[in-house]
């Protein structure tokens, strides 16, 4: 594997996602509203995901970094004395086609495929009830409960944080891998053999397909998939807050208040 030349965005992600779980659970375990057992075994649950989101995060650089230098070396091809080109091109397409299979297959159901897909749902759903909790301990509580309330809105900004690292990393990925087309196209091959035209042709292919991580073929990681997180977040959280039942109401504030720990005043 190349030295990441991206590592400086799962650095800072890593960083921002592991520090917002364990002020969390250090925020509860001041707040006390959590036995110690309770709290340690949330957060040895919350660290494996961790783990899995930012393993996710690294397999996309290490892509993203192989495709980066792929385009590198397509750009310096003019520069390149006519003996060497076609082993350079050829070198260029293989290692294309490598990555391209590379993430294609995490991302089948036999990989990391259903693992995503159902990491994906767990974010989505939890973003909104995290979403609903906090609105509920302010609307009920206010601050009077502040170590507890911040804890939440904690454990809101890390769900929300890995949902924005996962898209950003898809898309940093899917974007690198069409930039070849620009690349190539700034190259002009017109006077080049049958062979090296025939070469860049194949890799232009591949390009326009583009690269992108697949969840079990279900969705794709890329910002659409930030988007549709955040269209299906606002139009559950308007639905649960307007929606007057007084049984369901009664049921999702007492959700709330042990959620947060906050007791009635």
């Amino acid at each position: 594997m190349p030295p990441l030349r991206f590592h400086g965005w799962f650095v800072a992600a890593a960083s921002t996602m592991a520090g917002l779980l364990v002020a969390k659970h250090a925020l509860i375990w001041q707040a006390q509203r959590k036995g110690n057992l309770a709290n340690f075994i949330e957060f040895l649950a919350s660290f494996i995901t961790l783990s899995f989101d930012s393993l996710v995060f690294l397999l996309c650089n290490c892509a993203q970094d192989k495709l980066h230098e792929v385009n590198t070396r397509l750009g310096d091809v003019d520069n390149v004395v006519p003996e060497l080109r076609p082993l350079v091109l050829e070198s260029a397409a293989r290692q294309y086609e490598l990555t391209a299979d590379q993430v294609g297959a995490l991302g089948t159901a036999g990989a990391m495929g259903v693992p995503l897909a159902c990491n994906s749902v767990r974010h989505r759903v939890k973003l909104v009830t995290d979403s609903f909790v906090v609105y509920r301990s302010v609307e009920n509580f206010g601050t009077q409960h502040a170590g507890t309330l911040a804890a939440l809105c904690m454990n809101l900004a890390n769900g929300a944080s890995r949902i924005v690292a996962h898209s950003m990393a898809g898309d940093m990925l899917y974007q690198e891998s069409k930039r070849t087309l620009s690349v190539l196209g700034a190259v002009d091959a017109s006077r080049w053999p049958e062979r090296e035209i025939l070469l860049v042709e194949r890799i232009l292919r591949n390009s326009k397909r583009g690269i992108s991580l697949s969840m079990g073929g279900l969705a794709t990681m890329d910002h659409g998939f930030l988007l549709s997180v955040i269209g299906s977040t606002i139009t559950y959280l308007v639905v649960l807050v307007q929606y007057k039942d007084p049984a369901l109401q009664s049921a999702l504030n007492a959700t709330a208040a042990n959620a947060s720990g906050a007791l009635p005043p």
